[in-house]
């Protein structure tokens, strides 16, 4: 629902501003596919932001300094674990594909 001073038809700063950011995006991008792709990078990034700053807000402000270090390497394993196992899997995949970039430079 609207606020009491807002009216229904009128659209918030906010979205005007997110709108025009995403606009000028896809306008300076050298094709449309890759202007989405710029757009969607930038949502991935900003969700991983605030997935981050949930993360740390939770394990790290609501513990005395003594008991942190374990908060410290939970955070850690959660946020980068899944880069470590599934970078060495992709790596091989992406290598053996025939797009890979080593098959193009030999």
């Amino acid at each position: 629902m609207a606020p009491e001073n807002e009216s229904p038809n009128e659209v918030p700063l906010v979205r005007v501003a997110f709108r025009r950011a995403a606009r000028r995006v896809r306008d300076e991008a050298v094709t449309p596919q890759f202007g989405r792709l710029l757009l969607m990078q930038a949502f991935g990034a900003g969700g991983d932001a605030l997935v981050a700053l949930a993360l740390a807000g939770s394990l790290f402000f609501s513990v005395p300094e003594t008991t942190a270090r374990g908060r410290v390497l939970l955070y850690l394993l959660l946020t980068m674990a899944p880069f470590a196992i599934a970078a060495p899997l992709l790596s091989k995949a992406l290598d053996r594909s025939a797009a890979s970039l080593r098959g193009r430079a030999s």
